[in-house]
């Protein structure tokens, strides 16, 4: 992809948000996933780099804890690398 995004997906270790990675994956943007369950996570990070995903970066939170949202905002900042992040 000539214009990858970075796109930050929560919900992303089972059903809609992990075929959303997938899917964007396929598309070569930057991923931040995000989901409670860290093995799930990582096998559809994996996933989602074989399929060509310029970059995967799985994030461990609930986004029901303040905390753990403030981390993965972080995350996604950084792995944008000074790209435009929209909140």
């Amino acid at each position: 992809m000539s214009n990858p995004k970075t796109i930050v997906i929560t919900g992303a270790s089972a059903g809609i948000g992990a075929e959303i990675a997938r899917r964007l994956g396929a598309d070569g943007h930057r991923l931040v996933l995000a989901a409670r369950r860290l093995p799930e996570l990582q096998q559809v990070a994996s996933d989602a780099e074989q399929r060509g995903a310029a970059r995967v970066l799985p994030v461990q939170a609930d986004v029901g804890k303040r905390g753990d949202v403030e981390a993965l905002r972080a995350a996604a900042i950084a792995t944008s690398a000074g790209r435009r992040v929209d909140q």
